[in-house]
């Protein structure tokens, strides 16, 4: 399969699979959450100053982040090598359907448990980057 293959399905990955996270609550939400917290994180301790456990925080959100990214990176490379074995057209129809149904789940299930909404605990796609 192409690169360009490998790259959409591990980017659907960060921004879908939902992943266990550690702060001061824990919960699943999918890599790409887990990075726009420790960004946002971030940008707080660059206006509002590192005091306090800020940038505790910001470091294990971080770090977490990009150690889930870097393992879903090795998933997709093993999923793609296990597709490539297949003809490229039944390997695109898979893929295509791989993503179809991950994003199906994701929207029409409460698959993540995200502590830090303000309105349910567990929710879906749609709603776990507000």
């Amino acid at each position: 399969m192409s690169p360009l293959m490998r790259w959409l399905l591990w980017v659907a990955a960060v921004v879908i699979v939902p992943v266990p996270f550690f702060l001061a609550q824990t919960g699943t939400v999918p890599a790409a959450r887990i990075l726009m917290l420790g960004i946002s994180t971030l940008l707080l301790i660059v206006v509002e100053g590192a005091q306090g456990k800020a940038g505790v925080a910001a470091g294990l959100l971080l770090a977490q982040a990009g150690l889930y990214c870097a393992v879903l990176w090795l998933a997709t490379r093993i999923l793609v090598r296990l597709l490539g074995r297949l003809p490229r057209p039944a390997a695109v129809s898979m893929a295509a359907l791989l993503l179809a149904v991950g994003i199906a789940v994701a929207c029409g299930f409460d698959v993540y448990r995200d502590p830090f909404r303000h309105r349910a605990l567990h929710t879906n796609l749609l709603h776990v980057y507000e």
